[in-house]
């Protein structure tokens, strides 16, 4: 996997090829299949940018998906229907380390021990986080129904 370096950029396209986005600090960590770029851009700016970009702000997106799976917290991100792009955070976005997960690119998931849960996404990209592996599955059934009832609402005459 390339490493591309740091990049100054406010609009960064996430693809199909995205598999997480991380924040350390100040700092935003896009890891794709193929490279990780690094940015000195905030993660919600590129967060917004994306989700304006497919037709709706971050808050808006939040709050529907809050409204549809009827939850307040940790509610996973539509960045874009049409790429397929669903995030589920880890932690706290507030918190000075934050990962944001691609639901469809993670493959598996194990306990290395009691406290450490190794996430292992699409080209052996592995994340070990404090997490709890019903947490982690709860974050990934609601991103499922999330994405199932928007489908459904599309293909439908939903009213």
């Amino acid at each position: 996997m390339a490493y591309l370096g740091e990049i100054n950029m406010e609009k960064y396209m996430l693809t199909e090829n995205s598999v997480a986005i991380m924040k350390i600090f100040k700092k935003t960590i896009i890891i794709n299949v193929d490279n990780i770029q690094v940015f000195n851009k905030s993660l919600n700016k590129i967060l917004e940018y994306n989700c304006t970009f497919h037709g709706c702000n971050c808050v808006g997106r939040k709050k529907a998906a809050q409204k549809i799976l009827n939850c307040k917290y940790k509610v996973p991100i539509v960045v874009s229907e049409e790429k397929n792009i669903v995030l589920i955070e880890s932690n706290s976005p507030r918190s000075n380390v934050c990962l944001y997960l691609v639901v469809s690119k993670i493959i598996d998931y194990h306990y290395l021990d009691n406290k450490l849960l190794e996430i292992i996404c699409v080209n052996n990209i592995k994340f070990r986080l404090k997490i709890s592996k019903k947490s982690l599955e709860n974050l990934v059934i609601k991103s499922i129904r999330l994405n199932n009832i928007l489908n459904y609402r599309k293909n439908t005459n939903f009213i």
